[in-house]
């Protein structure tokens, strides 16, 4: 199972990490809804593609209206 290491790489000092983790966990769907806390945290995140991929990750993970505000 990948997503325990895709969500400690959304603590990557490097956004592109970040961000790709955040798609990855999203291509992963609901069964990485472990990384759910982490995910909310890169909603906050300085980089807006980061973000942005959190969002669609949590959309994809919890579902769109349970993803919710940052």
């Amino acid at each position: 199972d990948a997503a325990p290491a895709l969500a400690a790489a959304l603590r990557d000092r490097e956004w592109a990490v970040r961000r790709q983790a955040a798609v990855a966990l999203g291509q992963i769907g609901p069964p990485a809804r472990a990384a759910e806390a982490d995910l909310r945290r890169c909603r906050r995140d300085p980089q807006a593609l980061v973000r942005k991929a959190a969002g669609e990750a949590l959309a994809r993970i919890v579902g769109s209206k349970a993803a919710g505000p940052r």
